[in-house]
This record gives structure tokens, C-alpha cells and sequence, in this order.
């Protein structure tokens, strides 16, 4: 007799501690009975989704219509590996509060299995998550924006090189065409002033036989 009712106080004194240390957590807890397709939830998970204690359904079929429909692939998939597996696992989804918005919530289960090893029972937590997913969304779209920004400014400053280049390249251009110029002028004004002094020549040489045979005629 004294050994049970040393067992029962141990026992209770390990459930207040343990609920000492989920009250500390801040997590909920659930229970999933895989015969009966009934849950028990601790008072925090309830209060967690803005239920009154024992407010939230308690069959499965009820439960799984406060996931939220995008959320729900991920959350069955969490389902069946913690079932298959031998481990805990961990997985995320959005579920429907009282008040009808949808909360973030982590959740942590791992399955116990009877003696020819099919899963009975599946236990774990769940997280409020739901202020730290809002500021990740948040964080990933001011990341998004500044990302859209930057390659928007890269993109500017792009154009503004490529039309700066095309300036440049134009400008050297007009200087080449210049310098083509000057040196055409230059070669067309020696080639003018070559054919004038040959000219000049060419034309004095006879002029000095005229001259001569004038002079003579005139001394005559």
C-alpha cells in the first residue's frame, strides 16, 4: 500500500511538473487517439486558437476543417511521416481561430506503436508561431522590393553607361571625320598651292623667249 501511494504521489508530482514546464513553454498540447479519431488538447492549445478550455473539436474529421487549405498537403504529409516514422517531427501550417482568422502554429508529434509495432497513439505541441511568420513575410517582401529596386537602379545604370559609351563613341567619330577633313584641306590647299607654282613656272618659261625676241625686235 505504501508503495502505491508512493508511486501515485511520484506520479503526480511528475504531471505538475510537467505541466509546469508546458505552462513555462508557452506550447499547447495534443493527444490523437488513432482507433477512436479522437483528440484531447490541453487548455493552452485551445487557447491558443481562441477557444474556450475544451472548446476546440475534438474528432479528426471536424479538426482537419480548421486547416487551411493551402496549408493542407503539407500538414497530412506531417501526419503520415510522424506515423511512419519512429521519430518526432516537426512541420508548419495555418489553422482557423475561433474569430474565423487563420494563426501560424508549429507543430512537434511523434507516434507510440503496440506490439506488433501499428501506431495507437500520436502526441506532440504546437507553437504560436504566427507573429514571427508575419515578420519573415514581411522581412521577404521588403527583401523582395529592395531586390526589385536594385536590379531597377542596375538597369538604369546601364542604359545610362550604354548611352553614355554611344556618346562617347559619336563624339569620337565626329573627331575622326574632323581630322579626315583638316587633313583632305590640308592635302587639297598643298596640292593647289604645287599645281600653282608649276603653272607659274611652265608659264614664265616661254614668256622669257617672248620677252627676248620683243626686246630684240624693239632694239631692231
Amino acid at each position: 500500500v505504501n508503495d502505491a501511494r508512493v508511486a501515485s504521489e511520484e506520479l503526480r508530482a511528475m504531471q505538475v511538473r510537467y505541466q509546469r514546464a508546458m505552462d513555462g513553454s508557452n506550447d499547447g498540447v495534443f493527444e490523437f487517439n488513432v482507433a477512436s479519431g479522437e483528440f484531447y488538447f490541453s487548455d493552452r492549445f485551445d487557447e491558443i486558437l481562441g477557444y474556450a478550455p475544451g472548446g476546440m473539436p475534438r474528432k479528426r474529421t471536424e479538426w482537419l476543417t480548421l486547416i487551411h487549405p493551402d496549408d493542407m498537403k503539407r500538414h497530412l504529409a506531417g501526419v503520415a511521416d510522424m506515423l511512419s516514422g519512429n521519430g518526432a517531427v516537426m512541420w508548419e501550417a495555418r489553422f482557423r481561430t475561433a474569430q474565423g482568422a487563420y494563426r501560424w502554429l508549429r507543430l512537434r508529434g511523434i507516434a507510440t506503436r503496440d506490439a506488433r509495432g501499428i501506431p495507437n497513439m500520436t502526441s506532440g505541441t504546437a507553437t504560436d508561431i504566427h507573429a514571427a511568420q508575419l515578420a519573415d513575410q514581411e522581412l521577404k517582401r521588403h527583401r523582395d522590393n529592395l531586390a526589385q529596386l536594385v536590379e531597377q537602379r542596375t538597369a538604369g545604370l546601364e542604359a545610362a553607361s550604354r548611352e553614355a559609351e554611344r556618346q562617347r563613341n559619336e563624339e569620337e567619330r565626329a573627331r575622326d571625320e574632323a581630322e579626315t577633313a583638316r587633313r583632305q584641306a590640308v592635302s587639297a590647299n598643298l596640292a593647289k598651292s604645287e599645281f600653282l607654282a608649276n603653272m607659274s613656272h611652265e608659264l614664265r618659261t616661254p614668256m622669257h623667249a617672248i620677252i627676248s625676241f620683243a626686246n630684240f625686235g624693239v632694239e631692231k
